[in-house]
């Protein structure tokens, strides 16, 4: 199965292992320069409140006792917590015409709700108040509504390996559970006044495999006996006074008899339409009446362009020239009929093979029609996510359908709405669901001030201590930003300069005092395999270079109390150095590996001092393992050093912070330095379990410690709450906890605790919040 989420910090950091202003060459010594790090007189004065108080609370315990979260930042469509994308797996049409959409999600304009939403009269609401059994948060994987009797149908979703769902009912006293399965079901069907069940299953009662019928009191095989293979697609046809049921799926035989992959109950019989190979997912109908089936089927070899096929009355073919990706068949996962033509999904990314031979390009989303093939989707314009995706397409195994990005559609009036765990569609940003209408793909419910993509640092500068994001953003507040870093201005955000460019990764940012915002970069040249250091300030809309000579990649930076700008990073060797506005100085280029991290700020006697970590073992002329200090002269060690490459440092006075990567042996999920020796608190005595611990910011404060990275809540029901509070006893998570992917970087105001990340939820229990790509602990207004 091919998964996609980027730590692109984490994944840099292992490959950099294996404009006008100048540049000095000459190793700065600390005896020459604006007094701090390193006064010429050998004197450091006291650094005075630095870019660091200027910004932030005069009391962080204080402002945390009054935070709450800010609820503004959530995205248009369905969203859920953290980890799996969330997804609508199903739609269907209830008695009053109304249109239902189920799956797995927790969230829809920003309110919690349960997953079983209606659209009527042009909004989305829940559909049902009452849960005599309550839904899990895996939620649900079909739905059938009985057009007679308005009976509902639900089958339960397991998205863990252990795959035991349910099937409930509701034939108007309530829901209840009628059938415990081993395996999920892809579709519900009422025919006949009786309720259908396909999918790779086996329901206990009865025990009863992959094809199942329920008679309103016991559930029995397919007419005839059980199919020999999984059952995906159910399509209910009315014929006369009876429904037909035709079923599509991945069996040789079905009721006692040989019938591959398609076959259709009468009432009476069987008919079956042979395919030869594959697993049919969907199964429709076009406007003159011709079944079309769409799933991991093949026109020719496997390999060779396929995925959607019809009956010509006597055997299978393939539509014009099949669908296709670069090596493997193309596979649909559902097919609608719209107007006179099929509206197609599935996992075609890279290209269709139109009729005459020629290509139309196409992610996933095709319109068949008078002849020719139709692009809903090309691909050019894409939309960021803060979850997990799978990139299965459907022909990994017999549940990879479930973990396709399109699962259904639904023509419902003028609309077309496509049901799946996407993001967006087209460069709309609408999560897990969206609508076709007047040839554009519209958004569903409100966009709030959320993310699509996430932040990956954060800044905070300027005159009004502003704050500032990078990351690999594609819409903030539901519009498309062509940038890589934004503004908060309050109450919207703002884009600054153009996008950086792909061949530049750029994990570090600043902002100045002036405003000026300046990040540290990589740039990947097509000559040679170690990449160039690049550091860029954003002049007037423009990203201008600001010249590092030969330093590599740049990974992290810092401002001191001067407004002087440290810089580190390196690639098979590392190095620290400075900019003061004009001119960058080199501290140290001798480090024997990556500088990875660095932090400046006052010690305990308000000294202000630079701490720097990374995979060296020498620095500057001393042994020094993986963490080092420099006092504005000379170098020195911390003994003994770190186990293993630190992903965060803090110097907070008479201590210092970091927390190291689980590299194999020993690590630090958070331990501080008091000056002679480092003790590890993050320990199961004090709340939390270091192997479930990964820290990749901290902030350290006022006598609290606040560490946000990729934290679980241990236990059976583990959950990742991603940031806790330290307050030199034990461990709480800050305001219930973050539910997120990875919590990437944090920063303080005065008025609000900001973290940027894979974000997707904040708060706990009645409490939680949808935030999206960003979360924001505030005390004022």
């Amino acid at each position: 199965m091919r998964y996609l989420h980027s730590f692109s910090s984490i994944a840099f950091l292992l490959l950099a292992a294996c404009g006008s202003e100048t540049r000095s060459d000459v190793t700065d010594a600390g005896t020459n320069d604006a007094h701090v790090p390193g006064d010429a007189g050998g004197h450091t004065p006291d650094a005075g409140p630095g870019p660091r108080a200027r910004c932030e609370p005069a009391s962080l315990p204080d402002a945390l006792d009054a935070a709450r979260w800010d609820e503004r930042f959530s995205i248009a469509g369905f969203t859920g917590h953290d980890g799996f994308a969330p997804a609508v797996h199903d739609f269907a049409i209830d008695a009053d015409g109304d249109l239902l959409a189920t799956g797995r999600f927790q969230y829809a304009n920003g309110e919690h709700v349960t997953p079983l939403m209606r659209f009527a009269d042009g909004a989305w609401t829940p559909a049902r108040t009452t849960w005599e059994v309550p839904p899990t948060l895996s939620g649900f994987a079909a739905i059938a509504v009985d057009a007679e009797s308005g009976a509902l149908a639900l089958a339960t979703h397991d998205v863990f390996q252990e795959r035991r769902t349910e099937i409930w009912v509701d034939t108007g006293t309530g829901l209840r559970v009628i059938a415990h399965v081993i395996g999920v079901v892809r579709t519900l069907a009422w025919a006949n006044g009786t309720l259908w069940a396909a999918g790779p299953m086996t329901i206990d009662e009865g025990d009863v495999d992959n094809v199942a019928i329920w008679s309103g009191t016991t559930w029995s095989t397919a007419p005839g006996g059980a199919t020999d293979g999984a059952a995906y697609e159910l399509l209910v046809e009315r014929v006369g006074d009876r429904d037909h049921v035709i079923v599509g799926g991945a069996f040789e035989s079905i009721g006692g008899v040989s019938a591959r992959r398609v076959a259709e109950w009468n009432g009476t019989s069987w008919r079956g339409y042979d395919l030869a190979l594959g697993n049919v997912y969907a199964l429709a109908r076009d406007a003159d009446g011709v079944l079309h089936a769409g799933g991991m089927l093949f026109g020719g070899e496997p390999g060779e362009p396929g995925g959607l096929l019809r009956w010509n009355g006597s055997a299978w073919e393939m539509v014009a020239g099949g669908l296709s990706n670069p090596t493997f068949t193309g596979v649909v996962s559902d097919i609608a009929r719209v107007g006179d033509g099929l509206f197609v999904a599935g996992c075609f990314t890279h290209g269709l093979v139109a009729p005459e031979g020629a290509e139309v390009r196409a992610r996933g989303l095709v319109r068949w029609q008078d002849g020719a093939w139709t692009a809903l989707d090309d691909g050019t314009a894409g939309v960021g996510s803060s979850w997990f995706h799978s990139l299965s397409c459907g022909d990994e195994g017999p549940l990879s359908v479930f973990e396709m990005e399109y699962q259904r559609w639904a023509v419902h009036g003028d609309r077309v709405f496509l049901a799946g765990s996407f993001a967006g569609v087209g460069g709309v940003a609408s999560q897990t669901i969206i609508a076709r209408q007047a040839d554009a793909w519209v958004a569903q419910g409100d966009a709030g001030a959320g993310l699509a993509g996430s932040i990956d640092a954060l800044a905070v500068g300027g005159p009004e201590c502003e704050v500032h994001g990078l990351g690999s953003i594609t819409h903030a507040s539901g519009a498309a930003v062509d940038a890589s870093v934004v503004r908060w201005d309050g109450d919207a955000w703002t884009t600054l300069g153009p996008r950086l460019g792909q061949d530049v990764y750029c994990p570090a940012i600043e902002v100045m005092d002036d405003g000026a915002v300046i990040v540290g970069c990589a740039e990947t040249m097509p000559e040679g395999p170690t990449p160039l250091g690049r550091l860029l300030r954003l002049d007037r809309g423009t990203w201008t270079p600001i010249d590092l000579g030969e330093l590599g990649p740049v990974q992290d930076l810092a401002r001191d109390s001067e407004g002087r700008l440290w810089i580190v990073g390196g690639a098979e060797t590392g190095y620290v150095a400075r900019w003061d506005g004009t001119t960058v100085q080199t501290i140290a280029d001798d480090a024997n590996a990556l500088v990875y991290r660095v932090d400046v700020g006052p010690d305990a006697s308000g000294r202000e001092i630079v701490v720097v970590g990374g995979g060296f073992f020498e620095i500057g002329g001393i042994d020094a393992t993986r963490i080092a200090r420099w006092d504005g002269a000379a170098w020195s060690a911390f003994e003994p050093g770190l186990p293993s490459t630190p992903m965060a440092i803090e110097i907070a006075g008479d201590v210092v912070w970091a927390s190291t990567a689980a590299e194999g042996g020993d690590y630090y999920a958070l331990a501080h330095w008091n000056g002679t020796r480092w003790t590890d608190v993050a320990t199961a005595a004090n709340g939390v379990d270091p192997e479930t611990f990964s820290v990749g910011s901290i902030v350290a404060r006022d006598g609290l410690v606040i560490a946000a990275g990729s934290i679980l809540v241990g236990g059976e029901t583990a959950r990742p709450r991603s940031v806790y509070v330290w307050d030199g006893e034990r461990f709480e998570p800050l305001g219930g906890g973050v539910g997120a992917m990875q919590v990437a970087s944090m920063a303080l105001t005065d008025d609000a605790l900001w973290l940027g990340g894979a974000i997707a939820v904040a708060g706990e229990d009645d409490e939680e919040i949808s935030t999206v790509g960003v979360a924001r602990r505030v005390w004022s207004e």
